[in-house]
This record gives structure tokens, C-alpha cells and sequence, in this order.
């Protein structure tokens, strides 16, 4: 980026989330480099001096959030301090960061004295309040996922509050419990899916060579490895693993084919003859029971240990 002109002219409420943006890094820790490559990824398309302006614009909005006398030195020591915890945090020093936290919590008067409650009470619930709603919180950190930008999850981490839920003992280990179900689910119906393609090409394109027969048989064979797993899973934890499956699992397309695709599935020899044939694709490992089920089985005794 130059200091040339603006490539593209900015609506009002481009220029305000970019400024918020901007305000989030800062908070963060970032230098004016780090903004300037964040806007880049972004395609902001401005220039130099136009970054400036926001970070200008950034320092003034934090200045007002914090509704006090001498607004500027405070909101400058306030940033300060969030830049050196944030240092502190990449540097694993915790000690360090713990003090600043505690410094800032000082000069916002976070600590309530005896005659000023309330008042303190008040303040640090304003503090805590985020700049973006739940939804849009979700929603940023999963563009940011899904776009491997990892500082922009930070930032969204950074404005997210922390709660503290009551729970059952039982309930995390049951949310894990459903999710291995659904990974087992979302398996089976994937090796069927192969299964069927498979066919359906050997059927379009007369498989001379066997190659789709064999992409067949190693979905099936994949099928009931998974089927052994789950059944060798829910028996030594003491689960019901159909009623499991079905709590998670509304349709009956698997009940109704598990049992013949686990039938024609072959054995491990054979598919590791077939993939030695030539014009097979060969592969070195195959899909095996007691790893799939060593996986859920310490997933799941991993939720019951406190």
C-alpha cells in the first residue's frame, strides 16, 4: 500500500466497523504494521494515511468509552497496558499478565471499597459489556476460522466475556457421548455414500480393471470396521448403542442396510489383495476396528476425569 489515493470509496458503515476493527487490534497489541496487513487481508484497499486515520479515530472512540476526567491519559494507559498483557500472554508470562490485569482493574476502579458498591458494581458490568452481540461474535469467529485467520479469533476471544455454568457431572460426558455418536453416524453414512458412487460408476463405466469393485468393497469393509467399533465401544462403556444412535440419528436408512453391507464386506486380506492388482490404487493402511474404537474410548473417558 501507497499513500496514493483511495482506491475504493468507503460507505459510512464500512469506515465505522473498520475502526472498530482497528480499536480491537490496538487493544490486542497490534503495531501499525500489523494493521496495515490485517487491512490488506481484508481488501480494505486504502492507503497509508487513511489506516492513520482510523487508528486516530480508534484512540479518540476508546478515549469516550471510558466516561472519565482525563479521558485521553486514562484511555492511553488503559491501551498500554492491554498491549503489554497481550505481550505478556504470547510470552506464556502469566505473572506478568496477571499484574497488569490487576493495574488496570486499579485505575477503573473495578476493586469495590465499602462505601461505593454498587457503584463499582455498575462499572464493571459496563466494562465487561462486548462490543458485538452473541450472534455476531459466532459469526465472525467462525469467518475467521474458516479463513486460518487466527488473530482475527483473537480478537473476537478478546471481546467475548467468560461464564461460569452449573452443571451435572453427567452432562459434559453425555454431550460427548452424542457427539461420538454422530461422528460414528456421519461415518457410516459416508462409506455408504462411497459404496453407492462407486457402483453406480462401475456400472457407467464397465470397470474393466476392477478399480471401482474395489472402491466398493473398501467402503463396505470401512462400513463394518466402524460397525465392530461402535458395538465394541458402547458394550465395554455399558450404552444402549442404537438407543444412542437413534437419540442423535432421526432416519432408519442405516438399520435398514447395516446389515447387508456389513455381510458382503471383505475381509482385510482380500482387500489388501486387491489393492496390490495392477491398476488398483494401492494404499498401506486400512481402516482398523480397535484404533476406531481406542480413539472414542479415550475421548470419552477423558469427559469423565474432573
Amino acid at each position: 500500500m501507497t499513500d496514493g489515493p483511495v482506491m475504493s470509496k468507503s460507505t459510512k458503515i464500512a469506515v465505522i466497523s473498520r475502526v472498530n476493527d482497528v480499536l480491537r487490534l490496538i487493544l490486542a497489541g497490534a503495531e501499525f504494521s500489523d494493521i496495515r496487513q490485517f487491512a490488506s487481508q481484508n481488501g480494505w484497499n486504502v492507503s497509508q494515511r487513511q489506516i492513520r486515520r482510523y487508528i486516530e479515530r480508534a484512540h479518540r472512540q476508546f478515549s469516550k468509552t471510558t466516561h472519565r476526567d482525563r479521558e485521553q491519559l486514562l484511555g492511553r494507559h488503559l491501551m498500554q497496558r492491554r498491549a503489554i498483557y497481550a505481550r505478556a500472554i504470547r510470552a506464556d508470562d502469566l505473572k506478568t499478565a496477571l499484574q497488569v490485569l490487576r493495574d488496570e482493574a486499579a485505575l477503573q476502579g473495578l476493586y469495590p471499597s465499602n462505601s461505593d458498591d454498587e457503584t463499582s458494581a455498575t462499572r464493571f458490568a459496563e466494562a465487561r459489556k462486548p462490543a458485538l452481540s452473541r450472534c455476531e461474535r459466532i459469526a465472525r469467529w467462525l469467518a475467521a476460522e474458516a479463513a486460518g485467520d487466527r488473530q482475527g479469533m483473537r480478537l473476537v476471544n478478546q471481546d467475548t466475556p467468560r461464564c461460569f455454568y452449573t452443571l451435572a457431572d453427567t452432562d459434559i460426558p453425555l454431550q460427548i457421548l452424542c457427539g461420538i455418536a454422530m461422528t460414528y453416524v456421519i461415518g457410516q453414512l459416508e462409506s455408504v455414500a462411497i459404496l453407492f458412487n462407486a457402483r453406480l460408476r462401475a456400472l457407467e463405466d464397465r470397470d474393466n480393471h476392477g478399480i471401482w469393485k474395489h472402491h466398493e468393497d473398501a467402503a463396505a469393509y470401512s462400513f463394518r470396521v466402524g460397525h465392530e467399533a461402535w458395538h465394541t465401544f458402547c458394550a465395554e462403556s455399558g450404552i444402549d448403542g442404537d438407543y444412542l444412535v437413534s437419540r442423535n440419528y432421526l432416519g432408519s436408512f442405516l438399520g435398514e442396510i447395516e446389515a447387508r453391507i456389513c455381510s458382503q464386506a471383505p475381509d482385510l486380506e482380500t482387500l489388501r489383495a486387491q489393492s496390490e492388482e495392477p491398476g488398483i490404487p494401492h494404499s498401506e493402511e486400512f481402516l482398523n476396528a480397535d484404533s476406531l474404537t481406542d480413539s472414542w474410548r479415550r475421548l470419552y473417558r477423558q469427559s469423565l476425569s474432573d
